[in-house]
This record gives C-alpha cells, structure tokens and sequence, in this order.
C-alpha cells in the first residue's frame, strides 16, 4: 500500500492539483463569509502566507494590494492568474517579504499542516513581524471540535477502532474531500482549540475575534445544518 504524504509534505508536493479540483465546496462555504470578514477591516495591503492556489482572491476586492507566499512556488503561481487585483506580488522566498507592510494576512489551513506548537509559534512570530502596527492576523482553520462531523465538502475518515479522540492533540487525521465526480484523501493533524488559541495569544497577537461559519450545500450534497465546519479566527498586533 502506497502511504499517503502527511502535512507539509503533501502540500508541497504535485499531489495538491487533485485537491484543488476537488476542493470547490470550500470556495462556496467558507471564501465568501472569509472575505467578509476581511472587508471589515478595511485593508490595503494583505499577505495570503499559504495561498495555495488561490482559491480565496477571486472572492476578494480588486483593489487590494494582494502579496502571495506558499512553499510550494507552483502552486503561488496558480494563484497569481486567478487574482483580479493589478497589485499582486508573488513572493518565492519568506525573505522577500516586506516587515511592518501589511494590513491583514490570511493564514489559511496552515496550522493544520504543522505537528507542535513550537512549529506554530515560528510561524507566528514570522506572520506578525510582516503585520503593520494594528494589523490583523485571520486565521481560518476546519474546526477543531467538530472533525467527527460529515460535511457536505469534507468529512474526517475515522475507523471504529480509531474513533475521534478531541483531546489527543497533534494526532494524525484522514481527510477526505467530496469534489465532482472524485474524492481525495491526505493526512493532517488534528488541533484542540485552547492549542489554537493559546498559541496565537503565546506570540504576542491579540485574539480579539471568533466565527464560526456553517455548511453550504454542495455538488447535490446537504449541508450540515448541526455543525459548523470552519473556525475563523482574528488576532491583532
């Protein structure tokens, strides 16, 4: 049996075309709600660190200053042809990435990819050093406390001998994404809230807003109308 890549390693690597085809329920669900959010703070400049590939921009304002940085350059560039923004800078390396310049960065299903809160904590540290002075760190995640749940877009595939456990922190966790005609599978860890939450305040960013965004109806699938399958979470410098 051919072992799935885990975390960093699969999203780095050429097997994430399959979920973006895959993955139009997110777009539906989650961008629409995420780039309200993001409208409210009325930005000028934002940072998608881990844009992937891009799926988010077409739902932002065309006026923004829009910066992109991923790990995995293949995907950034994807990203960049789907922006409607003229100002859009593709970032291939962290080192390019201007300090004290942004507005807003999106840091979305990232946390997801990383093993510890050490781990989580560098990034931070990283993410708020390129935030201007009362910038905002948005932080959208798949929530934690409901990854037993089935979704219309996404269901977390547990066995019976390996039922959901939310307390065991950083365990590794079977996605599986319902797309069109095609189902795609990879490994993630699994993250408590207080890990979530802790961790941002530990670097220094100011937790000051929660949502909570429910399920949409997707590809003839119904939607979750009990449970809500993404957690947004907004932190100030």
């Amino acid at each position: 049996m051919t072992k799935k890549p885990i975390g960093k390693d699969f999203w780095n690597s050429g097997a994430v075309k399959a979920v973006f085809r895959a993955d139009a329920s997110e777009e539906v669900t989650l961008h629409r709600p995420l780039a309200k959010i993001i409208r409210s703070f009325h930005p000028k400049r934002l940072l998608d660190f881990g844009c992937g590939d891009g799926a988010l921009l077409t739902s932002l304002d065309p006026r923004l200053e829009i910066h992109l940085y991923d790990r995995n350059l293949a995907s950034a560039t994807m990203a960049k042809q789907k922006s409607q923004s003229p100002r859009t800078h593709l970032h291939s390396s962290l080192a390019s990435i201007p300090t004290n310049h942004y507005d807003i960065v999106v840091l979305s299903f990232v946390l997801i990819c990383l093993p510890s809160t050490d781990e989580l904590l560098r990034v931070l540290r990283r993410i708020k050093s390129f935030l201007r002075n009362g910038g905002t760190l948005i932080v959208a995640e798949c929530h934690p406390c409901f990854r037993d749940r089935r979704f219309a877009g996404h269901h977390v595939a547990y066995t019976r001998d390996a039922r959901f456990n939310y307390n065991a922190r950083f365990h590794k966790i079977a996605v599986c994404l319902h797309g069109y005609g095609e189902q795609v599978t990879f490994y993630d860890y699994h993250w408590t809230l207080p890990d979530i939450i802790n961790t941002v305040a530990q670097s220094g960013l100011a937790v000051h807003q929660l949502h909570e965004v429910r399920d949409t109806d997707y590809g003839g699938r119904p939607a979750n109308l009990h449970f809500p399958p993404y957690l947004v979470i907004c932190a100030k410098k």
